[in-house]
């Protein structure tokens, strides 16, 4: 299982959304980059089973990274 968590300014860490696999947190991590630029940042992917932080990375499309 995997968790998306915002990290406000103020108050602490907030559970945003939940997913089965890696990729889905990926490509809705890579759409709140693209809708929210400035809040991306504060945002991560959380490991539920070896609770740690995964790296961030874009999405493949059929020919490589996307828009390559």
């Amino acid at each position: 299982m995997y968790e998306i968590w915002y990290i406000p300014r103020i108050h602490d860490e907030v559970l945003m959304w939940k997913f089965k696999t890696i990729s889905d947190a990926q490509i809705s991590m890579k759409r709140l980059k693209e809708e929210r630029p400035k809040a991306w940042p504060h945002f991560y992917i959380w490991n539920t089973k070896t609770k740690k932080k995964i790296k961030y990375e874009e999405p493949f499309d059929d020919f490589g990274w996307w828009g390559s």
